[in-house]
């Protein structure tokens, strides 16, 4: 599976102290963010090693002699590699490939447990309580799913407002058969 890496760290004190990038024109400073850009872009962080294809890659319109202070900051990849990459760059996507690869694998291990059949089948109406904010309560401890956990917590909300409401309706009754009992003796 590829890992796409969307974009890549910019030291911005490295680059503004770097001499190297000092000494270069605008045009040339351009062309190395380019290339850059490009060599992150691609699936193994390197860019072909021809400097006409750079060149083309870029849209280059300065001379050749322009274009070496930019192509100084590649090295080829490996030994006799055809290919060019920037040592810097190359560790930083080595570090955030394998930092989103671990990422992945602990999403998919956490997705595979979250997702998994619990081990006991749960069963609301076997509950020892038999009510069903506690059957919820039971099976969240059965399994440690913590969906189970917030039903119960709501099913025992919604059941202690029905108490209130079964409260208040008794005291509603209660005074209007004390108000019609009033009006029956006028």
């Amino acid at each position: 599976m590829s890992i796409s890496l969307p974009f890549f760290k910019f030291f911005i004190h490295d680059w503004l102290q770097s001499e190297r990038i000092a000494l270069m024109e605008h045009a040339q400073i351009g062309a190395y963010i380019m290339l850059l850009a490009k060599c992150w872009a691609h699936e193994s962080c390197s860019l072909p090693q021809q400097p006409q294809i750079l060149k083309t890659m870029i849209n280059w319109r300065g001379t050749d002699e322009d274009f070496i202070p930019v192509l100084a900051c590649f090295k080829p990849l490996t030994r006799g590699s055809q290919r060019l990459t920037n040592p810097r760059l190359y560790a930083e996507w080595l570090e955030a490939k394998q930092r989103t690869e671990m990422l992945s694998e602990s999403g998919q291990k956490g997705a595979a447990k979250r997702w998994a059949a619990p081990a006991k089948p749960v069963t609301l109406n076997g509950s020892k309580s038999g009510n069903t904010w506690d059957a919820y309560l039971e099976a969240y401890q059965a399994t440690g799913n913590e969906a189970f956990a917030r039903v119960a917590v709501a099913a025992d909300g919604l059941r202690r407002l029905h108490q209130v409401f079964d409260l208040r309706q008794i005291h509603i009754d209660k005074q209007k058969s004390q108000s019609m009992s009033f009006y029956a003796l006028t």
